[in-house]
């Protein structure tokens, strides 16, 4: 979570002015999109746990509703980007809750399958309507044109994410 909700000016980089690298635009939008990223973050986390469910839980359940024959725990994790050991207790509690069912893909018992279950689904269409209700109500200063710069401009920020995680694992050590 990022806490700053006084943002830096301008004028606050000045005597900063010696960093060859420091933009002033580029950092005054990289603290908005934090704090709005958190504070965005914050509102669904709020928003899950009122209708008493976890973020991890609603992401798998979201995931295996695209797919009808579910997914491998392993894929799963990736596609929700945890751990495979994070996979396995949020696979553990949505499965003991009935939202989940693990199978065995074929005869070898150790391959197993995660198929989100008729509970899951209605868990997921319960909470649905407030879900797109409280997205749109988010998002609804922000024009159509303005959508699609947004989407590719954070298009273009994934791309520099990814470029300064391959930066950072290389000079790890």
């Amino acid at each position: 979570m990022f806490c700053m909700k006084d943002l830096p000016t301008r004028e606050d980089f000045k005597p900063l002015a010696g960093y060859s690298s420091l933009e002033p635009s580029s950092m005054l939008i990289f603290y908005q999109f934090l704090r709005s990223g958190s504070d965005l973050l914050t509102i669904f986390n709020d928003f899950l746990i009122s209708h008493g469910i976890s973020q991890g839980r609603f992401v798998v359940l979201l995931i295996l509703r695209r797919k009808i024959e579910g997914y491998t725990p392993s894929v799963l994790a990736d596609s929700a980007g945890v751990t495979r050991a994070t996979m396995t207790g949020l696979v553990d509690g949505l499965e003991r809750d009935g939202f989940v069912k693990r199978y065995h893909i074929d005869k070898d018992k150790r391959r197993t399958n995660v198929r989100i279950t008729s509970k899951g689904e209605n868990l997921l269409e319960k909470i649905f309507p407030d879900y797109f209700s409280t997205i749109a109500s988010l998002m609804s200063d922000i024009t159509d044109e303005e959508k699609f710069v947004i989407s590719r401009f954070l298009s273009k920020l994934d791309i520099g994410i990814l470029n300064s995680k391959s930066k950072v694992n290389r000079t790890v050590v």
